[in-house]
Parts: structure tokens; sequence; C-alpha cells
């Protein structure tokens, strides 16, 4: 069997890795972290456990409520954190995401699919989503949001920095909460509202040598580079 199951209140002392599906029971504590490999990998956190190492899972992943996580969160698949859980590292989905009531991110959260931040959701960094973003009545990002999608705001929600999204131009309605940047629709909803976003580095596309015996030209047809 290449899956793992521990019971409640189970204390790892380093990493649990499994091919397939791993499970860890209510109260737990991981010392370490947590890796799946196969497209079966779920990973599901039990209410109450703590993890102090990074968590890299090849399918969903699901934590339970009051969770904590003092590493990162990476996972090909769906993540879903429960009431109350806490991240202090970033967390990268490869499909949708949701943070639950008081759920929170210290860091940045990206999304290949949804984001949903529920009422009291918090994220100390910026979100990146390839669908739409929605945060919940009271929810709170102290960065910004790049959403390929539409943003909705419920009501008393703040975010602190800019939103660029399909409905961030000046005709589009971010619903009933609040932001403190720029909004706009602009670059692929990629990068900020007031520039260009970084283009990446092409580094050296080739080099040649000069072959002086050859040259058959003038010296002032040739500069010092």
């Amino acid at each position: 069997d290449d899956s793992i199951e521990l019971g409640d209140r189970a204390v790892v002392a380093g990493n649990i890795i499994a091919v397939d599906e791993l499970e860890v029971g209510d109260g737990s504590n991981v010392q370490g972290g947590i890796t799946t490999f196969s497209s079966k990998g779920d990973i599901d956190i039990g209410n109450g456990t703590k993890v102090i190492g990074e968590i890299n899972g090849s399918a969903d992943f699901r934590a339970g409520k009051g969770t904590v996580f003092e590493n990162n969160i990476n996972s090909s698949g769906k993540v879903d954190l429960d009431d109350r859980a806490r991240v202090d590292g970033f967390v990268d989905a490869g499909s949708d995401l949701s943070l639950n009531q008081q759920a929170s991110v210290r860091g940045d959260i990206k999304s290949g699919g949804e984001i949903d931040l529920a009422f009291l959701a918090e994220v100390g960094g910026s979100v990146d989503a390839d669908d739409d973003v929605s945060l919940g009545t009271q929810g709170r990002i102290k960065g910004n949001i790049n959403s390929r999608g539409d943003v909705e705001l419920e009501i008393r929600s703040t975010v602190e920095g800019y939103v660029n999204a399909k409905n961030g131009d000046e005709d589009g309605d971010l619903g009933e909460g609040t932001v403190v940047g720029q909004t706009c629709n602009r670059n692929n909803n990629r990068g900020p509202c007031d520039g260009e976003p970084p283009n990446p580095s092409l580094g050296e596309l080739g080099y040649w040598t000069f072959d002086e015996p050859q040259w058959q030209g003038s010296s002032e047809e040739v500069l010092d580079s």
C-alpha cells in the first residue's frame, strides 16, 4: 500500500513521504514536511494539527479547522483551508483555492483556478488567480490582486494594494468592498496598474568572434564593443 494514514494525536519527528494519499488525524504534530508524488496523492490534515515543515502535494490538499502550518503549501490540485487555519508561508495551488472563515495566510497565494476567501479571511501578501477571486465580508488582502477572471469584494472587505482584473476597468463593478490602490484591466491582468509587467530576461542570444585575417573592409567599419 502506497498510502499513509496516521491516527489522532500522532507525533512525527521527521518528514512524511507517500506515493499516494496521506491522512493525518486530529491534534497531531508533524515536525518535518509532508510530500506526496502521484496523481492520487491527496493530503488530508485533521483539525488542530500542526505541521512545521513544507507541504508538497501532488493532488488535492485539505486542512481542517484550527490547523497551523509554519511553512509553505504547494499543491498540484485544489487547496481547501478550513475555519481558523493558519499558514505562515505562501500557498501555491494548481487548481481552486479556498480559505474558510477566519483562515489566514501570511504570504502570497496563487491559484490555477478560482480563489474564494470567506468571512474574516486574511492574506498578508498578494493574490494571483487564473480565474475569479472573491473576498468575503470583513476579509482583508494586504497586498494586490491579479485575476484573469472577475473580482468580487463583499461588504467591509479591503484590498490594500491594486486590483488588476477583468472587471477592474472604469465600467467594472468590484462589489461593496474597498480598494486602497488603483483598479484596472490591463496586461492580461498581470503586473501592476501603473506600468508594464517585468519582462523575462532573454539572456545571451549568441556569440561570435571577429576573424581578423579574413576581414577585407576598412577600419572605420568596425567599432570596439
